[in-house]
């Protein structure tokens, strides 16, 4: 879903927009996303990926999103993007805490932007991604953080080698039987926004990218779209179609024709 407060703004910015979602093979879509502008010229894009297949997983990612859009709304300017980051989420735990039934989890990741003049910040947590494309040195690089099993394996290990040196191929040993042990659920998810938990600055992962120049590209999706398509096929369909509106649909539609099992949501901007 894309809410729009007031298109007019969003030609008044720097910067085109395209975003498209669809339920693909799925009985829903519980991804829910949203692209925001203020009139200080500020584009919010925020997609969030419901967890655990039922209807309260759709709850929590429209949550998070509309409580996203609802402070952004309310303030004439964003100037503490972390502080506004994590001021939702904490508000969004407590009413998805409200909402959920007994004995029932509902959760979603998250996955935010807030572009303000040639600055780009970045915050998520659990595993829908935000990529940057730097176009003139035409490198794409993942600037989200995946907190699944698989990293957490290698965060910890990688600790454990810092800390002695003296052990490292000892340690190398247990990552690999650790992994091996794993190999099922290496991609499930150690942290999301869910009902029982508790939210701390140090739970997301953020970035910042400086001096955004034109034809950049920033590249939020959900893990439908990018476990499915590369990101060279991105340019690809950019460079194919004329019309910037319809990119996100091409993107989604490619992943699907890839053969996506999951619902699929894609956000692009790119800097004029």
């Amino acid at each position: 879903m894309l809410l729009v407060d007031n298109y007019e703004r969003y030609m008044k910015t720097n910067i085109l927009i395209t975003a498209h979602s669809e339920k693909g093979t799925r009985e829903r879509n519980e991804d829910f996303y949203s692209v925001q502008t203020n009139k200080n010229g500020q584009v919010l894009a925020i997609i969030c990926d419901g967890i655990g297949g039922d209807e309260d997983s759709q709850i929590a990612s429209k949550t998070v999103v509309l409580n996203f859009e609802s402070l952004f709304k309310k303030k004439k300017k964003i100037i503490n993007f972390v502080s506004f980051y994590n001021t939702v989420l904490k508000k969004t735990l407590k009413i998805i805490n409200a909402k959920s039934k007994k004995n029932s989890k509902m959760g979603t990741t998250v996955c935010v932007v807030l572009i303000t003049g040639n600055k780009a910040e970045m915050a998520n947590i659990g595993d829908s991604r935000i990529y940057y494309f730097n176009n003139a040195n035409k490198e794409w690089k993942q600037k989200s953080f995946d907190h699944n099993l698989y990293n957490f394996i290698l965060l910890k290990f990688q600790n454990q080698r810092e800390a002695d040196p003296t052990m490292i191929d000892i340690i190398k040993e247990k990552q690999k039987k650790t992994l091996a042990e794993n190999k099922d659920n290496l991609l499930s998810l150690t942290k999301c926004i869910e009902t029982g938990s508790k939210i701390s600055q140090d739970d997301s992962y953020y970035k910042v990218v400086e001096n955004l120049s034109s034809d950049d590209l920033i590249y939020l999706c959900s893990d439908g779209v990018y476990n499915w398509i590369k990101l060279d096929k991105i340019n690809a369909i950019i460079e194919q179609n004329s019309n910037y509106k319809i990119i996100a649909n091409k993107v989604v539609n490619e992943a699907f024709t890839n053969k996506s099992n999951d619902n699929m949501t894609a956000i692009i901007l790119k800097i004029k």
